[in-house]
This record gives C-alpha cells, structure tokens and sequence, in this order.
C-alpha cells in the first residue's frame, strides 16, 4: 500500500500525474521535489493537491537516503517524469517504482547506443549518426547537426546540440563543448532531418507484457523549443508497430514516449528517442483511459483501451495563454496540462521581464 507518492520534480509533467493521482482517489502526501532553491515551480501553485519540497542534492544516488530519512517509516511510490534518478532507484525494495527500461536503461538513454540497439535488430529506422572523429562535412554536406547523446551527467542537464550550416556554427558548437566539458564519447553528429513541428510525432502510453496502450500525436505548436500544443492523430505510417517491437525487445515494462522526425530524403519516418518515463504530454492519455497509467503505478486495475472519442488535443496552460488566436481557433476538444491558477500572473510576469 502506497503512503505517500514522490515526483522528483515539480513542474508541467509533475502536476499532470498530481491531478491524476487526485482523480483515481488517491488521498494521502504527494511530493514533488525542487533540484533549484528558489526557483518557481508549477506544482508551488497548487499547494492543496501537493506539497513542493526542496531537494538540494549533489548527484542522484543521493536521492534514496534522502527520501527515507525523511519519511522512514512511510511506504513510498516514486514517478519518474525525468532519466536522471531511474537507476539510483531501480531494484531498491525499499520503494515502489515500474521497471521501465530496467536494465537495458543505459540503452535506452544513451541517444547512440539505442541507435545502435534499433538498427542492429531491425527494429526501426533510425538517423545517420557518426562519432565526433569524423568530418561532418564529408559525411552529410552543409546541413548537418550536432548530438549529445545523453540528457543529464549526474544532476547536469547537458545541451542537447543544434543545427550546423556553416564553419561559423560548427565553431560555436565546439565552444559549448568546451564551456561544458563534453567528452569524446558524450557527442557526435547526425544527419539534419525535417525541422517542421507535424514532423515530429510521437507513439506514447504504457508497454508491458500483456498491454500495449499507445496514442500517437503530432507537433503543432513549438515556443522556446516546447511542443505547448500537440494533436492526436491516425498512426501515419505503422508507428505503433514500431514501438511495440522496440519495446517488446527491451523487455520494457511501464510508461513511456517513442519520438518520430520525418526524413524528407528517405520519405520515412526515423526513430529519435525513447523517453523511459512520464513525458510532458501524458495527460492527454490519462484522459483517455481513466487514468490508466497512473493506476498501473499504483496496483489499481485499469483499463486496456484508449477513448477514440475523448479530448484530440493537449495544451501547454502558460503556452497557451500567449497564443490565444490559435488556441481559440484550433484548441477544440483540447485537455489543459494543469488548471489556469497563477498562469495569468506568470505570462505577465514573463512580459515584463522580456
């Protein structure tokens, strides 16, 4: 029996499993954890559905000692809506967490090695990647981007890299890897494939054994590189076919989002990423299945299918709320990710500091 939940983190995906949790009738503690002290937080608006708790660690592994000396005789039931703390809590009895992608997680989240995991099994299609040795130049042209391959070193959020046209961006790229002390084997490059937001589709929802619950949704809106409007869509091209034998292989067992980018030279479709965890859109399923990802977690029985007549879209609140042409044009049965409380303060707040 669970007594209390822990999200560690407390921002747009921490708050969407909150308002879950409450949903399913879940009553006791939730807490979602603060890395930066100080910082504001989405989850720190909605103090009567949980509490927002500082966590001023030096690296991950730090995290499981920390949350039983504060709650040591609690049973607790961890949410992972980032990589960086799945394998400090991965096979501890002491907490309740799903697998994921246990211990092919290493796979998982290094960009290259789940490259190398997709092609090596014929599983998927998947970019042009080199190491960071060879002359992007030679191997792509002039249009090419740089990769890191991992999101998080310890508690380090790494650049994720960006697109190269000239020797001048190639050369600010190196400068980042130097002010970041990127190693050798931390990035490489990768071939430039569509940059337009409805290329970029995803398959998402829960895999394990004996259930395969997917969505498949698509990009229509991007502001400061996040996706804050996304549509839920027909397979267009036997996606979820993809995804279940990626995931089947890895023997994975939870929730989860696949990324898609279109390849305009190949006309296909090529596997980007698996994210081994809650992603920032999960609520948009949640709402089509009663909660079903968020009831597996807990040991509650759920439903297997997904609601074709439910909300088609999820809206990012604060990212909506700068856009309301578009969002009163084209957010027709749209899911919000979190209530409006505090938005309208935090948009003026963002103008005012512009």
């Amino acid at each position: 029996m669970t007594d209390r939940v822990i999200i560690p983190s407390a921002h747009v995906n921490a708050v969407g499993l909150v308002l879950s949790l409450r949903e399913v009738g879940f009553d006791g503690p939730i807490t979602c954890l603060q890395h930066k002290v100080g910082q504001e937080t989405i989850a720190g608006r909605f103090p009567h559905l949980c509490e927002v708790r500082a966590a001023a660690i030096q690296v991950p592994d730090e995290l499981p000692e920390r949350l039983m000396a504060w709650y040591p005789d609690e049973e607790m039931n961890l949410l992972f809506t980032d990589e960086r703390f799945l394998g400090s809590f991965y096979g501890d009895q002491r907490f309740s967490s799903v697998p994921g992608a246990g211990e092919r997680l290493e796979t998982v989240t290094n960009k290259r090695r789940f490259y190398e995991f997709v092609s090596e099994n014929r599983l998927g299609l998947v970019p042009i990647t080199v190491g960071n040795e060879a002359s992007p130049w030679s191997q792509f042209g002039d249009r090419f981007r740089s990769r890191v391959w991992c999101t998080w070193r310890g508690m380090e959020r790494l650049p994720r890299g960006g697109l190269i046209q000239d020797s001048r961006g190639l050369s600010a790229w190196r400068e980042t890897v130097d002010e970041r002390r990127l190693g050798a084997q931390e990035w490489g490059y990768q071939e430039q494939l569509s940059p337009a937001p409805e290329h970029n589709v995803s398959v998402s929802g829960w895999h394990d054994s004996s259930v395969h619950q997917f969505i498949v949704t698509r990009r229509r809106g991007v502001a400061n590189g996040v996706g804050w409007w996304i549509e839920r869509i027909s397979d267009p091209d036997n996606l979820s076919r993809v995804a279940r034998d990626i995931l089947g292989a890895l023997d994975y067992d939870g929730p989860f989002e696949l990324e898609f980018v279109w390849d305009d030279r190949g006309l296909c479709f090529k596997v980007i990423e698996l994210n081994p965890r809650f992603w920032m859109q999960h609520r948009l399923i949640q709402s089509l299945t009663d909660h079903a990802l968020v009831r597996r977690c807990l040991g509650m029985s759920a439903q297997d299918d997904v609601d074709e007549r439910g909300p088609r879209t999820w809206l990012q609140t604060d990212l909506a709320l700068s856009h309301p042409l578009q969002t009163a044009r084209n957010g027709y049965r749209s899911v919000l990710a979190y209530p409006t409380t505090g938005s309208l303060a935090a948009l003026i707040r963002r103008k005012l500091l512009r």
